[in-house]
């Protein structure tokens, strides 16, 4: 394949970006190039990368030579390094990185595809000038992908419709994460600890059942802003010697605590900013594993967790019916098997990840033969 395939991300092989980075080093078996908007921390990378710290149009800007001098030199390198690089095709990773270089890919002729995957097509929703620069790049794309149907529609509610728009969640190498040797009175939760993932929920709902449970333990794997106040309700409620907070631990730390537990706890809510989640990787990778999902009713979850199914799913913020629901599990190891067992097939047959990029390939490939019919 005499193509490559640039994929445009916010921070070069970012820590936790495993759907990324695995587009980086998968796609088109890894036929792949890097533009990055932050400076790459190793001095050898991989791939070959270029860095493209687009300038801010505002009036300063405008008033100052050198940056517009800058503005057009970076542009130039771009198209000599997109193509160098025999660079046919442009993923953009996120809304954010997209409407960074529309232009840039319509000028060079080169075709660009857009990915939506959370905070791209919620949060940031509430800025007028971001959504109307959203606008303008999808009459230039070729297509737009989201990692769940939710997000397509919460751009739609904004006036941003495509007519290539096509759902592809992130997906989960279901080799890696697998079932292992499980315990069934180990739950777990993988997260950021921010207020979206909804640990405080977690943490609660588990205090509500730990005295009915005896010997059922909770591990949260994550850090983040929120870490200060998940310690002190571990303390404050005597819950030290049954909760483990990890902090960050890397990808083969929770794919080995992930084959082990038997429940994965999930409480996404709509932060107070608006942001959601598009379709969680760790849910994706819980399943995997073969746990039993307990999560809310929350952007892309319900499209792959069915209620009664391969997990259950409650309303936000209704910490009495995530109790219910854990209790339930909890009081049936035939049940909790059941929800299981369904969970790691459906990961298999359809979040695996080789089936999401074949199917992202096929689109990007498309794109190239009409382009060149």
């Amino acid at each position: 394949m005499g193509f490559k395939i640039a994929v445009v991300v916010d921070e070069f092989d970012k820590p936790g970006q495993t759907f990324v980075n695995r587009h980086i080093n998968s796609l088109f078996q890894g036929n792949t190039v890097v533009i990055s908007r932050r400076p790459v921390g190793s001095n050898d990378p991989i791939k070959p990368v270029f860095v493209y710290d687009k300038p801010r149009l505002r009036l300063k800007t405008v008033l100052r030579p050198m940056s517009l001098i800058s503005k057009v030199w970076q542009s130039a390198g771009l198209e000599d390094f997109l193509r160098g690089n025999n660079v046919e095709v442009i993923l953009a990773e996120f809304g954010y990185c997209g409407v960074n270089l529309y232009r840039e890919a319509e000028k060079f002729g080169i075709p660009m595809f857009c990915y939506f995957r959370g905070a791209d097509a919620s949060r940031w929703l509430n800025y007028p000038k971001y959504v109307g620069r959203l606008r303008e790049m999808i009459g230039s794309v070729e297509g737009i992908f989201s990692v769940s149907q939710f997000l397509l529609d919460q751009l739609a509610s904004r006036g941003i419709v495509h007519s290539n728009a096509v759902v592809i969640p992130s997906g989960v190498d279901t080799e890696l994460f697998a079932p292992g040797m499980k315990d069934p009175n180990l739950l777990c939760s993988v997260g950021r600890l921010i207020e979206k993932k909804g640990h405080l929920a977690t943490l609660e709902a588990f205090r509500r059942v730990a005295s009915e449970f005896p010997n059922v333990c909770l591990e949260i794997v994550g850090d983040g802003e929120l870490l200060g106040r998940c310690q002190s309700f571990v303390k404050t409620n005597g819950l030290a010697e049954r909760v483990r907070l990890h902090g960050y631990r890397d990808h083969e730390f929770v794919r080995e605590l992930l084959s082990r537990s038997s429940v994965f706890l999930q409480h996404s809510v709509t932060d107070e900013h608006g942001e959601t989640e598009g379709m969680p990787t760790s849910v994706q990778e819980a399943m995997a594993a073969g746990n039993a999902i307990i999560a809310t009713a929350h952007a892309g979850i319900p499209e792959h967790v069915t209620d009664h199914v391969n997990g259950f799913l409650t309303p936000e913020n209704d910490v009495e019916a995530y109790c219910d629901r854990l209790r339930t599990v909890l009081a049936s190891r035939a049940l909790l098997s059941q929800l299981a067992n369904n969970a790691r097939t459906y990961a298999v047959e359809i979040l695996d990840c080789r089936i999401g990029l074949q199917r992202l390939e096929s689109q990007l490939l498309k794109a190239l033969y009409d382009r060149k019919s």
